[in-house]
């Protein structure tokens, strides 16, 4: 799904940036903090600025922390992070290197969605892992049987993880699962009596 909407995104930038002049319009006239602004260096003109939109940071950023669950979920043995960041650093060095060389609007989408998602392509293929990173999700899986019906997707029965994580917040709350706050209210209804 991650990399649906990058690609969708990337079209999609390409588009209104190339083919119309809307987005750079919208950009320049647009006074909110939806922007990142960054100096171009020896230009003196009425506007000495290049523009990265908010969007070109969180679009991406939302895929990178996707893959920062991947590893968490494969508790942190693969590291797709460190690539997909180095990928989205490198587009985005790329991104502010031909605004400033070319002065002319750019779609940002454009360097950045190739580079991260072809840090993470290389780094799975080289793993051998390109299909489970490719069809990782969160959802938990349908059962088809009662026997399923409580499994969650790392394999896990939930009923199992539900009881283990009350047992935790009993023992955090004090001896025999009884709360502060019920304790307390039973002190003070025996120093009352």
């Amino acid at each position: 799904t991650g990399v649906i909407l990058l690609a969708g995104l990337f079209i999609y930038d390409i588009f209104w940036v190339f083919c119309t002049p809307v987005m750079v319009s919208v950009a320049r006239s647009f006074e909110a903090p939806i922007k990142l602004l960054f100096l171009r260096a020896g230009d003196d003109g009425p506007s000495p600025f290049s523009m990265l939109g908010l969007g070109d940071i969180v679009i991406p950023g939302i895929f990178v922390a996707l893959l920062l669950r991947y590893d968490y979920h494969n508790e942190y043995r693969t590291n797709y992070f460190a690539s997909a960041f180095g990928g989205y650093f490198a587009g985005l060095t790329a991104t502010i290197v031909v605004m400033n060389v070319f002065h002319a609007a750019q779609p940002a989408l454009l360097y950045i969605v190739p580079a991260v998602l072809l840090a993470v392509a290389l780094h799975a293929w080289t793993r051998g892992e390109f299909y489970q990173v490719l069809h990782y999700s969160e959802a938990v899986e349908e059962a088809d049987s009662p026997e399923g019906a409580d499994k969650r997707v790392d394999g896990t029965d939930s009923v199992v993880a539900a009881a283990e994580t009350t047992a935790a917040a009993a023992k955090r709350a004090g001896s025999h699962g009884v709360s502060e706050p019920k304790r307390r209210s039973a002190r003070l209804s025996a120093a009352h009596e």
